[in-house]
């Protein structure tokens, strides 16, 4: 049985890097990178035609930035889950970050491994609300807790902790 396919969009405005997501996305199954683009402009277009279920966002584009990409995502009435992809691991950039809506916040540097754990958390999460909708409940059940892990082995002084479902990264 093939399963759910979950909708990639790239914005990242390194061509190295963008290579190497395109390959590593290509290797999962159920993942389809729908589109890759390098500005904000770009991106916020193609977001308000064909809307993803997972973007994975640069902060610092060809042309302006994540966080213009991220405000423009808030105002849409579909939103996806967004993984920022960052070289500047800033408490600030995350703060930021994580109250225009973004769900996760990981530095380019040391976190890229753990990228497809976290599209396949997205992608059963989002098979798990598509199932409580097909039963025709009208009040979703509690969702299974998901293990909380402590001590980011990049890094000794950040801890990822579970929240709603999502791992969130905090200084």
């Amino acid at each position: 049985m093939i399963g759910p396919i979950c909708q990639v969009f790239l914005v990242e405005d390194s061509i190295v890097l963008s290579e190497r997501l395109i390959e590593l996305l290509g290797a999962m199954p159920d993942v389809n990178l729908v589109a890759a683009v390098d500005t904000e402009n770009a991106a916020v277009d193609y977001l308000r035609r064909l809307p993803a279920d997972v973007v994975l966002l640069d902060l610092h584009l060809k042309q302006g930035t994540g966080f213009g990409v991220l405000r423009a995502i808030a105002k849409m009435r579909t939103r996806p889950q967004i993984i920022v992809l960052t070289n500047y691991d800033l408490p600030e950039y995350m703060q930021a970050s994580m109250s225009l809506g973004a769900s996760y916040f990981l530095d380019k540097a040391c976190d890229l491994a753990r990228l497809p754990l976290i599209i396949r958390e997205i992608l059963e999460q989002n098979l798990w609300r598509l199932n409580v909708g097909l039963c025709g409940l009208t009040r979703a059940p509690t969702q299974p807790e998901l293990p909380i892990i402590r001590d980011s082995p990049h890094a000794a002084n950040r801890k990822v902790m579970t929240k709603l479902g999502r791992l969130r990264l905090k200084r």
